[in-house]
C-alpha cells in the first residue's frame, strides 16, 4: 500500500529480492501531486460494521467508499478482503458505485476453514461471528496474534468461552465450534437476571471492538467489557458508533 501511495505522488520505489528479504530503494525525489486524491475509508475499521451488517436485527449496512479493486488494480487495503469472507460465511454483500452492503444472511451463518495470515486484525472478527455460524470455524496462518498487544490466541479463545463457545487453539490456529441455542439463552437469561458478562481486553482494542459486535441483534448478549477506553489507540469513537446501531435496532 505504502508503495503504491509513494508512486501516486510520483515516487518510484525499486524492489529488490535480496536472500529471504525484500530490499525497498527510494532515490531523492520531488514529490508531484496528483491534484485529486480520494481518501479510503480504513477497512479494519469497518470490518466491525460490516460484519454487524451480517447480524439479524442490525443490518443492513452500507459503508462508503471501500473499493474491492480489480485484476490490473487489486485493493490497497489488504482487510478488503474480509469482505470475501463474510460473503463465504453466507453474508449478504453487494457492490454498488463504491459503496459495499452487508445484508444478514438468510439462515445461520457457515463456520468456515481458511488461513487468514494476510488479515490477520479482521481475522478476530471472524472469530467473533464464528459463535453464530452453523459449524465450527477454523482459522490458521495466525501466529502473529501471539505477538501483539497481548497473546490474541489465548484471548480470544478466554473471552469467547465465557459466552457459551468451546475453542481450541494451536500454536497458530483456533477453532471456534458455535454456542448452541440452549447455552445461548442460558447465557441471555442470565446475564439479564444477574451480572453481564464481562468481558477482558487484556488493553487490546480490537478484542474490544471484536467482541462487542455479540450484544448486538436477535441472539445479542448483554455484556460488560473492561477498560472501553483501549479502543482510543486506533478508533476512539467505536463505542458512539456502535451505539447508533443499537439505538437503531431498538427502533
Amino acid at each position: 500500500m505504502t508503495i503504491t501511495l509513494l508512486e501516486e505522488f510520483g515516487v518510484h520505489v525499486t524492489t529488490e529480492q535480496w536472500a529471504q528479504h525484500h530490499v525497498f530503494t527510494v532515490h531523492q525525489q520531488a514529490y508531484t501531486s496528483p491534484l485529486t486524491f480520494t481518501v479510503e475509508p480504513d477497512a479494519s475499521s469497518a470490518s466491525y460494521f460490516l460484519a454487524a451488517g451480517t447480524i439479524r436485527g442490525c443490518g443492513p449496512i452500507s459503508i462508503d467508499g471501500l473499493s474491492k479493486g480489480s485484476p490490473r488494480h487489486p485493493p490497497l487495503q489488504g482487510d478488503i478482503d474480509f469482505i470475501r469472507i463474510l460473503d463465504l460465511m453466507g453474508g449478504n454483500v453487494r457492490w454498488n458505485e463504491g459503496r459495499v452492503t452487508v445484508f444478514p444472511c438468510e439462515g445461520k451463518l457457515k463456520g468456515i476453514h481458511a488461513n487468514l495470515n494476510h488479515i490477520p486484525d479482521a481475522a478476530m472478527t471472524v472469530a467473533a461471528l464464528a459463535t453464530r455460524a452453523n459449524s465450527p470455524t477454523t482459522i490458521e496462518g495466525i501466529g502473529s496474534w501471539r505477538v501483539k498487544e497481548c497473546d490474541r490466541i489465548e484471548a480470544m479463545a478466554s473471552e469467547l468461552s465465557k459466552i457459551g463457545a468451546r475453542v481450541e487453539v494451536g500454536s497458530d490456529w483456533i477453532r471456534i465450534h458455535p454456542v448452541n441455542a440452549e447455552v445461548r439463552k442460558s447465557i441471555q437469561s442470565s446475564s439479564k437476571t444477574s451480572n453481564s458478562v464481562r468481558i477482558s481486553t487484556y488493553k487490546d482494542h480490537r478484542i474490544a471492538m471484536s467482541l462487542a459486535i455479540l450484544s448486538l441483534g436477535e441472539e445479542g448478549i448483554e455484556m460488560e467489557i473492561e477498560d472501553p477506553g483501549c479502543v482510543a489507540k486506533t478508533f476512539p469513537e467505536f463505542f458512539r458508533e456502535l451505539d447508533r446501531l443499537t439505538i437503531r435496532d431498538a427502533r
